[in-house]
Parts: C-alpha cells; structure tokens; sequence
C-alpha cells in the first residue's frame, strides 16, 4: 500500500478504534488528567506538523522500523517490572516526550502510543491501566491532528 494511502487510513481507523477504549476507560475511572495533559500540549500540533511531511518511502519504511522496535525492547527486557511506586514526572520532559512523539505519530501514522506507553511505565509515572487510558486519549487526539493535516486540501 502506498505510503499516501496507509498513513491518513491508519489515523482514521485509530480514531474510530479508541472512541470504545476512551468511554471504558473513563467509566473505570482510570484516566488521569494530571498525567495527560503535559503530554497532550505539544504533541497536537506536533503531530500536525509531522502528518504535513510527506518522506520517501524507504525512509518511511526505516522510520517506522525503528519506532516498532522500542515496544519490542520494552517487552522482552521490561516484561514483568511491577510498578510498587508511582514517581512524579517532570513538566518539561513530559513535554519534550510528547511533542516529540507526536511529530513521529503524525509523521509516520502510527498514533504515539507505540511510544507513550513504554515511557509512562519505564519512569514508572502510571500503572498499566492509567498507562492504557492515557495512551488512548493521546492517540486519539494525535490521530486527529495528523489525520487533518493529511486531508489539508480536500
């Protein structure tokens, strides 16, 4: 499938896939505004910036390559690491982190919490279902921002 055809596809699907998670998430009472919302400030308009740029598809592929890799890690090294203690994040990096992946979400339509996820839980700033509510939301509102970009003339 061409790479102008697969990124916006899958920023629409993510939209209509994580509407279910976020309202189950939000009944559970696992969301945590705290904790999203640092990593919701740059990433929107991030992740339009990066759903503007069109790459090659080699370097596509290779981008894409290397950020499918970071789950792979975090499972077979960080599999079972329990979380007794949830730290304090810090404003700045959470910021950083997240405008960050939301230019490689938009950019590449793989909606961030590839990324997200393995962070929250690696610095220990969530449990899993927290983790799980927060990445929903953000890739909801990333897939959003990338998907309009890419329909920014039709």
């Amino acid at each position: 499938m061409a790479t102008a055809v697969m990124k916006p596809t899958a920023l629409l699907l993510n939209l209509f896939v994580l509407l279910v998670s976020i309202v189950q998430f939000l009944r559970g009472k696992h969301f945590l505004l705290k904790i999203f919302l640092p990593f919701a400030l740059a990433p929107v308009p991030m992740a339009f910036v990066g759903g503007m740029i069109t790459v090659d598809a080699v370097l596509y592929n290779k981008i894409l390559g290397m950020l499918l890799v970071v789950p792979v890690i975090r499972f077979l090294f960080f599999a079972n690491t329990p979380v007794h203690e949830i730290k304090k994040k810090t404003l700045p990096l959470s910021i950083v982190m997240g405008a960050s992946i939301g230019f490689l979400s938009g950019l590449t339509g793989i909606g961030g919490c590839i990324i997200l996820l393995p962070i929250l839980l690696f610095f220990k700033w969530t449990d899993k279902k927290e983790t799980a509510a927060i990445s929903a939301l953000f890739i909801f509102v990333n897939s959003a921002a990338g998907c309009r970009a890419n329909y920014k003339g039709h």
